[in-house]
């Protein structure tokens, strides 16, 4: 049976298709027992939305971390880290400003791409691997003047980052 072998990696979508120039960013966390080919990640720019959820991971900038160590960047930027990093919480962030996109992991710059983005705006999106891997400390900021937070979402968590609080 092939039936969930084409199955995409669970992604949640956050915020607004207009987002151009905004700022993403996860603490991130392997389940215990986490494979090489689990995988972390977080986007922006994400096109699809909830009209086409099975081309999410296509269309969009991704910033990937796989459990080896290995991270890639859409664009062609990679790399590795000690796999003694991934034995606790990770930050990973994604920026983007007009055509140039930042990747980071625990606050260090690991890529910058520019001119390889093949969308100018689009929501923002954590996603993983099937299993028991954490994201918490979720944060966005939009920084286009024309388009707000606020836009997308109101009350008290657009004003905020995005936090696992159990409410």
């Amino acid at each position: 049976d092939n039936a969930g072998q084409n199955a995409p990696h669970p992604i949640a979508i956050i915020g607004d298709r207009k987002w151009e120039n905004v700022t993403v960013s996860a603490m991130s966390r392997f389940a215990e027992g986490a494979g090489p080919s689990d995988m972390l990640a977080v986007g922006g720019r994400v096109a699809g939305g909830p009209t086409n959820p099975s081309r999410l991971w296509e269309a969009g900038v991704f910033l990937t971390l796989w459990h080896t160590g290995k991270w890639t960047m859409t664009g062609g930027a990679s790399g590795n880290l000690s796999t003694g990093m991934l034995k606790g919480w990770v930050e990973l962030e994604l920026s983007f400003e007009g055509e140039t996109v930042h990747a980071s992991i625990n606050g260090n710059n690991v890529g910058t791409t520019t001119g390889q983005v093949n969308w100018k705006s689009g929501y923002v999106a954590i996603g993983c691997t099937y299993g028991s891997h954490s994201f918490d400390n979720v944060s966005v900021h939009v920084h286009d003047d024309r388009c707000d937070a606020t836009d997308a979402m109101t009350g008290d968590f657009a004003r905020r980052d995005f936090e696992n609080d159990n409410a």
